[in-house]
């Protein structure tokens, strides 16, 4: 096997191959959740920002519950069955905790996102095989579609602002 390719996920972004190939993103707020097919070793990943669209949106890879759907659809037309699916789920970090330094108005958009990737998993009928979500600080995330293997690095605590 040649080297995997390198793919760089920003905000509102998925991948989805059946070629090794090692997708990285750096999280705050937002989540990663990977998808692998171990027997076809067919991968993919998104890096979603907000947890589900408002009525009437079209399917958007921004919105956990769209990234999910459009994901395993890709992975279906690579013969990936759910069933058969394993999911990891990253990040969905509170950047701003409860308490007097929380911006007003600033919702906890990270544990909305865990708790909609969750539901979209298991909708879905994909098993949640493990997960690394919450805390004040982001993650790096690099995931390897040929293995299923995930890397996680927890990024450094945060400095408050003088």
């Amino acid at each position: 096997m040649t080297d995997p390719a390198m793919v760089e996920l920003r905000p509102g972004e998925l991948y989805t191959t059946c070629e090794p190939t090692l997708i990285a993103t750096i999280l705050g707020s937002c989540v990663a959740v990977c998808l692998f097919s171990p027997a076809l070793r067919t991968g993919a990943m998104c890096h979603a920002t907000l947890p589900w669209p408002g009525k009437g949106a079209v399917s958007d890879p921004r919105y956990v519950e769209c990234a999910v759907a459009a994901m395993l659809g890709e992975m279906n037309r690579f013969g990936a069955l759910r069933g058969f699916i394993i999911a990891k789920l990253f990040g969905g970090a509170e950047m701003f905790p409860d308490g007097p330094d929380r911006p007003s108005g600033v919702t906890q958009v990270g544990r909305a996102n865990i708790l909609a990737a969750r539901r979209s998993l298991s909708e879905a009928g994909v098993k949640l095989l493990t997960e690394r979500v919450g805390g004040s600080t982001g993650y790096k995330v690099i995931f390897n579609t040929w293995t299923g293997e995930a890397l996680v690095k927890t990024l450094g605590a945060k400095t408050p602002a003088r």
